[in-house]
């Protein structure tokens, strides 16, 4: 930590780079969100990729957005440093971890460079070209952020704090597939006793699905043909039009991906399904009645997610789950319509 000559803390020019993906960039908004008080007098800018930038608007506890391009290339690559040559940054802490990241960091002047090391970095390259690396991260991944910029730091104290679970009537449902990867898709058939059941308990309570795009909009439409009436499909939305529509008062039922890390982000409580990924590391609140959890048919424990979970053919964690019952004890424990 660098101090005045008076021995006060001097206040520093941090970047931290979370460029992707849409649940992560969400983690790391929160975690700045419960720790930004700490270190009241350094300005933060966070450094996202171009089309997750909206998700950082507004956001009071940012003093700047660096937005840097999707893809690469050594023109692209010249372009941006010449943009950016202005941007002078005490310390650069690179939560992504990758050659990409390491790149951003390079087209911009800086005292300091740190990201993960070994084992925890995503790229062989990088820990060898930061200035520093930091080779032990907290089990869950919303914490990483935080505890990243804290050894960063010099180890400040800083603690991800997380939003108590919202409470009040639920005024409105809204539901997603939302998950690009199949091992994380509840099928049609659970849904629809699932929404039966939500409609049972939540009488004149508006029930919305949010279509996607392709075959997850393909799926919903085969799926929702055998669903209960009265649930209504929202179309399509982009990330600023959905991060403005949700907030307290909606009950977000989805599974373990970006849309609903936002919708609990903007004050929504969620109900969420978790099948090769551990609700330890990756929901607000934990392991709990709001997260259940399947069970691997293969018998594979993992304290994040699986291994396999981009890959694998035969995954049927989430059909393990009785939706039913998980959602009678959630709606047990964390509803109330009075």
């Amino acid at each position: 930590m660098m101090s005045s000559p008076t021995g006060a803390e001097e206040p520093l020019r941090v970047l931290i780079l979370r460029l992707s993906a849409l649940g992560d960039v969400v983690h790391a908004l929160e975690s700045l969100r419960s720790w930004r008080g700490t270190l009241p007098n350094h300005h933060i800018t966070l450094g996202v990729s171009e089309p997750l930038a909206v998700l950082a608007e507004g956001v009071e506890e940012l003093d700047g957005v660096l937005v840097v391009p999707r893809r690469w290339s050594w023109k692209g690559w010249l372009a941006f440093r010449r943009e950016h040559r202005h941007c002078n940054f005490d310390l650069v802490v690179d939560a992504q971890g990758l050659f990409k990241s390491w790149l951003c960091a390079k087209a911009l002047r800086h005292r300091r460079y740190v990201t993960w090391g070994k084992p925890l970095s995503r790229d062989v390259l990088v820990p060898h070209l930061a200035s520093e690396v930091v080779r032990e991260a907290p089990v869950n991944s919303r914490h990483s952020t935080a505890h990243l910029v804290d050894r960063a730091l010099g180890g400040v104290g800083l603690v991800h704090r997380p939003d108590p679970f919202p409470c009040g009537p639920v005024k409105r449902v809204v539901c997603a597939i939302g998950a690009g990867w199949p091992t994380k898709v509840l099928q049609g058939d659970p849904w629809g006793r699932l929404l039966e059941a939500i409609a049972k308990d939540l009488p004149g309570v508006p029930i919305y699905f949010l279509e996607g795009k392709g075959e997850e909009a393909q799926q919903l439409q085969e799926w929702s043909a055998h669903w209960p009436s009265g649930v209504e499909r929202w179309p399509p939305m982009d990330l600023a039009t959905l991060k403005g529509e949700l907030g307290p008062g909606d009950l977000f039922v989805g599974m373990d991906s970006g849309p609903t890390h936002l919708a609990r982000y903007c004050g929504a409580r969620t109900f969420t399904f978790y099948g090769p990924s551990m609700p330890e590391a990756y929901d607000g609140m934990g392991a709990g009645s709001h997260a259940p959890r399947g069970v691997c048919h293969l018998g594979v424990t993992f304290s994040t997610r699986c291994d396999q979970l981009r890959k694998c053919q035969s995954c049927s964690a989430l059909e393990s789950i009785d939706v039913v019952s998980s959602w009678k004890t959630f709606a047990e424990e964390h509803l109330d319509q009075r």
